[in-house]
């Protein structure tokens, strides 16, 4: 409620001929200046759990939609739920909030496969995948005043792999702006989760030397913060594989992240993030099925499988592939370099294989003064 409220707040004080655009890059506008005000709204106007009357004349409780057993997931009419992805629930069908897990595993790439909080059907859970993070883009509402308020537009999705570091791709940064790292995010329209998010502003960049943006050729960059995440259930790093690692082929892994997504024949930013199963395909295979007109050399991996729509994978960041002998623990195998025939069914994603600039990954964090060790297993 938090971040929607901030949302209409500045929709209200926009002065522009794009707004619709505005509209449609804005992931989560905050503004400097009216933050603490709608916190303090938000704060007296919202109610956990309360009560309802359902169509039927039946009393109810409003939780969110994934807490409500009832079929179709509690009843809209007549509901009166301040908050957007509350439903009003029947007493009997409403699932109590579980108590916050604070246990972490050692070491990197634990998932949490039934999240930190309530499952949600569809998408990744809260704090599923730990070490993907929100990249920002901080902007002025107007660029010809100072003191106009900030808003933070969605760039792209990253990797933790140290508290103070984020693997993107390069072709995401550009030159001359103010970027933001966000972690432990999930809903992008709400601060209700159980673990809140932390933001950290960006200190520098590394982008690989041999990146061809044209091409996409080693579309690979580390993201240095200013300040080090704090680490927590759902703010943890993912592991990286060794150098020339190869992951076999078939091997169900799964992209994440958000970004647009084709909704009534519109792309719109999803708020909650994807979770796709992609299954590994190997280098000659994807070859084949990209066409002889795309370049595929040995820095790209590819996945995903005949009959899924490749435009579902729109704003993926990485990809996470299980462990062979450990339990609901990843490597980040790729990273999102391009989407070749988004609008064509059976189109690989295809991805900077993370193994093949692992070297470079460890020389630029070792220059920096950090330990490798954190994404290493």
């Amino acid at each position: 409620m938090i971040k929607l409220l901030s949302f209409l707040l500045l929709v209200a004080a926009v002065q522009s001929d794009d707004l619709d655009k505005l509209l449609e890059e804005i992931f989560d506008p905050t503004s400097t200046t009216d933050t603490k005000s709608a916190q303090n709204q938000s704060e007296t106007t919202y109610i956990e759990n309360a009560p309802c009357k359902l169509s039927d004349g039946r009393e109810g409780r409003c939780v969110p939609y994934y807490r409500c057993s009832s079929t179709g997931n509690g009843d809209l009419d007549g509901n009166l739920c301040s908050y957007y992805i509350d439903v009003c629930c029947p007493e009997d069908k409403t699932i109590p909030k579980p108590a916050k897990r604070e246990t972490q595993q050692e070491g990197c790439g634990w998932s949490s496969p039934i999240g930190v909080d309530l499952p949600t059907q569809g998408v990744a859970q809260f704090g599923e995948f730990p070490w993907r993070v929100v990249f920002l883009k901080i902007e002025s509402l107007n660029n010809e005043d100072p003191e106009s308020p900030k808003i933070s537009v969605y760039a792209g999705t990253g990797t933790l792999i140290h508290p103070s570091i984020v693997l993107v791709a390069a072709h995401l940064i550009l030159t001359g702006k103010t970027w933001r790292i966000r972690a432990g995010e999930w809903d992008t329209q709400s601060a209700k989760e159980t673990y809140p998010f932390q933001e950290r502003d960006v200190a520098s960049f590394e982008t690989h030397p041999n990146y061809d943006k044209d091409r996409k050729l080693n579309d690979i960059a580390l993201v240095f913060l200013a300040k080090p995440f704090d680490l927590a259930p759902n703010v943890q790093v993912a592991c990286l594989p060794p150098k020339n690692f190869h992951q076999k082929d078939g091997s169900r892994c799964f992209g994440t992240g958000w970004g647009k997504e084709l909704n009534n024949g519109f792309r719109r930013y999803t708020t909650l993030p994807k979770k796709v199963e992609l299954p590994v395909i190997g280098h000659d295979k994807c070859k084949e099925r990209l066409g002889s007109m795309s370049e595929l050399d040995s820095s790209f991996m590819c996945a995903g499988e005949n009959g899924t729509e490749s435009c579902s994978n729109h704003g993926i960041s990485g990809l996470s592939c299980p462990f062979e002998l450990q339990t609901n623990r990843y490597v980040e195998v790729g990273i999102t370099a391009k989407g070749d025939g988004c609008d064509e069914e059976s189109t690989p994603v295809v991805f900077v294989n993370v193994s093949a600039v692992r070297e470079w990954i460890d020389d630029k964090v070792s220059a920096k003064g950090y330990d490798s060790k954190t994404y290493t297993y």
